[in-house]
């Protein structure tokens, strides 16, 4: 979420299409009720110092950065439960040395009209500047070049329909745009993704579905492209603590010619299997997840990349005011058909927090980050810092 005060782009055009989105998502949940409002600010400030923080190569790459960031909000809620939510982000990081200054912003709102107990209508908008190393299991870009910019615009509408107390018809249409500075590895990417999902209660613990959908998508090197999908749905209550969901079905990828790194290929239409599975354990107690993914993604290095995702994360509290927070994240990408070897980053994160007063928290954090280079080598750093949290009471 982050550029450069060195390369910082002209942000009033931006902050215009953000403020039309935001009308219009304002239209979705007017009501005759009256909405009450329920604001919120939280204001941190963070100190982190890295053998090497943007994981770049070389020697010499040490350096401590200090993080201020101020994140306001307001909610608001209808009689009739709809609601309306504008979050916004800005935040001030400066290295020590060598890596400069960087300034980070995003702006998110979300909108649910909720006509009936039968229907639903949801529409959501993003805008976001971040700093690629922020990122780093995210998408391939992120471990390709962890010092680029990545600029996104995020658009979702949905519709959630009731046909009876056991039944859900979920229409979703949703659109995204990356783009990239401070690099020249990587392209524009748009993509457009319309789906259908049907769910089903089975039994009092059990909801069984399907859900299909085509993807349209290209980037400044590759030819348009598409992909249309069709899974099975379960979501499971285990007890009352534990929780499961997944999907598991087939993908088709039309045939195409992507440019990777100035290399011409022409990729043959495939048909794979994808997918992704979660196991949760909900408070009281420790809260616990773990969930992986396998499915094709738009990348800006020209290409459709084939990604797998892990991630596994525990938090329980350590007593009345001291908590524990454990995350790891692993990402395995493969350019279909190229031949470049796969890129994997990892980031793996403990936070031990402790509340002060009310409104006031401290933390210690440490922190691992890994990529995997173009060439095959790999380079990681470790982290370590304090952050002060701030969320005062405004009402």
């Amino acid at each position: 979420m982050s550029w450069s005060s060195r390369d910082a782009p002209r942000v009033t055009p931006q902050v215009r299409r953000i403020a039309g989105s935001l009308s219009v998502l304002g239209l979705v949940v007017s009501a005759p009720a009256p909405a009450q409002p329920v604001p919120r600010l939280e204001v941190d400030i963070r100190a982190l110092a890295s053998e090497n923080p943007l994981l770049v190569t070389g020697s010499d790459r040490g350096a401590a950065l200090v993080e201020v960031s101020a994140r306001p909000g307001v909610t608001f809620t209808t009689p009739t439960g709809s609601t309306f939510d504008l979050g916004a982000e800005i935040s001030n990081r400066r290295y020590s040395r060598r890596y400069g200054n960087f300034v980070t912003g995003s702006v998110d709102a979300a909108a649910n009209y909720r006509d009936s107990e039968y229907l639903s209508i949801g529409a959501s908008a993003g805008f976001a500047r971040e700093l690629a190393v922020d990122l780093l299991t995210s998408s391939v870009e992120s471990a390709t070049d962890p010092t680029s910019i990545r600029t996104s615009y995020v658009g979702r509408a949905s519709v959630t329909w009731h046909p009876d107390q056991y039944t859900w018809v979920l229409p979703e249409i949703s659109a995204e745009k990356f783009s990239f500075t401070r690099t020249g590895l990587l392209g524009d990417t748009r993509a457009v993704t319309a789906s259908l999902a049907y769910r089903r209660r089975t039994s009092e613990r059990t909801t069984l579905g399907v859900r299909a959908g085509s993807i349209f998508s290209n980037t400044e090197r590759l030819s348009d492209t598409s992909t249309q999908f069709l899974y099975a749905t379960i979501a499971q209550r285990l007890d009352a603590h534990w929780r499961a969901s997944g999907e598991l079905g087939v993908e088709r990828n039309s045939a195409r010619t992507e440019d990777l790194l100035g290399i011409g290929i022409d990729q043959p239409a495939r048909t794979l299997l994808s997918g992704r599975a979660e196991l949760c354990r909900e408070a009281p107690g420790p809260v616990i997840c773990v969930a992986g993914s396998l499915n094709s993604e738009v990348s800006g290095l020209g290409g459709l990349q084939r990604r797998a995702v892990g991630s596994a994360s525990y938090r329980t509290a350590l007593g009345e005011r001291t908590s524990i927070d454990l995350a790891a994240e692993y990402q395995r990408t493969v350019m279909q058909g190229s031949v470049f070897p796969a890129f994997d980053a990892i980031r793996a994160t403990a936070t031990v927090e402790r509340s002060l007063s009310s409104d006031l928290t401290v933390a210690a954090t440490l922190q691992y980050l890994r990529r995997r280079l173009i060439e095959g080598t790999r380079v990681g750093a470790l982290f370590a810092g304090l952050q002060l949290t701030f969320t005062p009471s405004l009402r």
